[in-house]
């Protein structure tokens, strides 16, 4: 695919970046090379209705145009920018069907890792801190890239932990959602 054809200046899809919608547009005749009655089915089926709108195993939305699949948050992102993101796209307020260009940021994959949620195997309700193999002391350690973790401490009691790492999230510049 060629960085200037896409989806955004497409004839058959109209783009609200402000709402973060894609809508099918009607499309005429000479779009279809199947019959009368595929032509006449697609568009009382589909025209003037949300466009991207399946969501896929991983919670975005996503969609089909001429058998290509497209994520709809970059789709409206190169729309407004003219050109397909370079990294990965960030949903700030971490709705990932919030497509609005206004939620939507170009970040590095270390960035984009400071803004995940706390994953649905942690056990002691706050990221990076968790009881030690001997189960005595809880131990704080925090992601610093390239898949290494810094050990912050050992520590008596859970909130101690949760402070030592919570003071490096600040440091590192994880996002305030992190973990939540």
């Amino acid at each position: 695919m060629s960085e200037e054809w896409g989806p955004w200046n497409s004839e058959y899809v109209d783009i609200n970046p402000i709402a973060g919608s894609i809508i099918w547009r009607y499309r005429p005749r000479s779009s279809f090379l199947a019959n009368e009655q595929e032509y006449q089915r697609w568009n009382a089926l589909y025209a003037h209705t949300p466009a991207f709108a399946c969501l896929n195993r991983k919670g975005y939305l996503t969609g089909r145009i001429h058998g290509n699949s497209y994520l709809a948050h970059r789709v409206i992102w190169a729309y407004s920018n003219g050109t397909w993101p370079s990294g990965e796209l960030a949903h700030i307020n971490g709705e990932k069907t919030d497509n609005r260009n206004a939620n939507l940021r170009e970040v590095s994959r270390t960035q984009n890792c400071r803004n995940l949620r706390k994953n649905i195997r942690n056990t002691s309700g706050c990221t990076g801190v968790k009881k030690s193999r001997s189960g005595k002391k809880w131990v704080a350690e925090i992601g610093c890239g390239a898949g290494k973790k810094v050990h912050l401490g050992s520590f008596e009691n859970f909130d101690d932990a949760v402070a030592a790492r919570k003071s490096a999230e600040l440091v590192m510049g994880y996002s305030a959602r992190h973990g939540s």
